[in-house]
């Protein structure tokens, strides 16, 4: 269940949120009503879990480093080496699903996460989101992702030194994903606890997980990409319809040619579509071509 956090930013309830997927992790997300929660070792930026710069030399003012320190003898590199594994293993606890705030599609983001001509988005809103995870008993946090120079020796973003600055920092190349993390936090509280607090700090025998979600809830639209194949929308529309989610599928407009017939700009005061005329001397109309004089 969505819990507030006084560490994380989270967005507005009305604000729009998008997932952008192959068409067949939309089968999976409709048939298991699941979304999928990575760990940051799952994700391919190196720098993901990473502290900055800054952050590393302000925890050696903390009480949890200073303890660290006296028992190493006052070795700051070992001292250091050993917080930062510390907080780099207790990240085994946390699972996170990953969506892109925007009030439009973006033409980065279907590049980016669909492989081409069947790619679908999913649109939501952080409000529907929260109602969506209120399936599931363990804490579940919503953040928007802070982008930050790394290598700087002071931020001027307020950010802390907590076990979940790693989580919700990414590196300043990455802005234009404005990036919201789902983080679900898989710390045990049972009798089983010590035993699984040691596999995941060890990384053993956990990784991501699926996470049952309300699907109903959770989608405001569904879009599929422009060159989609028409024949196959219809049965998409069946598989949405049975699963109770009342949204009529749309297809994206963001690579339209800006001059077709649906333009009022292609279209004559009669409204008739009008034929470009040739204004090279070398060419003449045939028909409805344009087409080189003959000599």
């Amino acid at each position: 269940m969505y819990q507030s956090h006084p560490f994380l930013t989270t967005p507005p309830d009305e604000a729009k949120l998008w997932r952008y997927m192959d068409l067949s992790q939309f089968i999976y997300l409709l048939n298991e009503s699941c979304l999928y929660f990575s760990e940051l070792r799952q994700f391919n930026d190196k720098w993901e879990g990473a502290f900055p710069k800054a952050i590393n030399e302000r925890m050696k003012n903390d009480e949890y480093y200073k303890s660290i320190l006296r028992n190493t003898n006052d070795n700051h590199a070992q001292a250091q080496d050993f917080s930062l594994s510390s907080f780099k293993q207790q990240q085994h606890f946390y699972g996170i699903n990953c969506w892109h705030m925007n009030e439009v599609e973006s033409v980065a983001m279907w590049k980016l996460y669909t492989s081409g001509i069947d790619g679908v988005a999913i649109q939501t809103t952080v409000g529907r989101l929260k109602a969506s995870l209120a399936l599931e008993p363990r804490d579940l946090f919503i953040a928007e992702v802070q982008y930050i120079d790394h290598e700087a020796e002071q931020l001027s973003e307020p950010i802390k030194a907590d076990i979940l600055t790693p989580i919700i920092i990414k590196r300043r190349s990455y802005r234009h994903e404005q990036e919201v993390r789902v983080i679900l936090d898989r710390r045990p509280t049972d009798d089983s606890r010590p035993a699984v607090e040691l596999g995941m700090m060890l990384g053993i025998g956990h990784c991501g997980e699926p996470l049952l979600v309300d699907i109903t809830k959770l989608i405001e639209n569904i879009v599929v990409a422009e060159k989609f194949p028409p024949w196959t929308i219809r049965s998409l529309q069946n598989v949405v319809n049975a699963n109770e989610i009342q949204v009529e599928i749309e297809k994206s407009d963001l690579l339209k040619t800006p001059y077709n017939d649906a333009d009022p700009r292609s279209k004559s005061t009669d409204g008739s579509t009008l034929v470009p005329t040739p204004t090279h001397p070398g060419y003449e109309r045939l028909g409805k071509r344009i087409v080189r004089k003959r000599n």
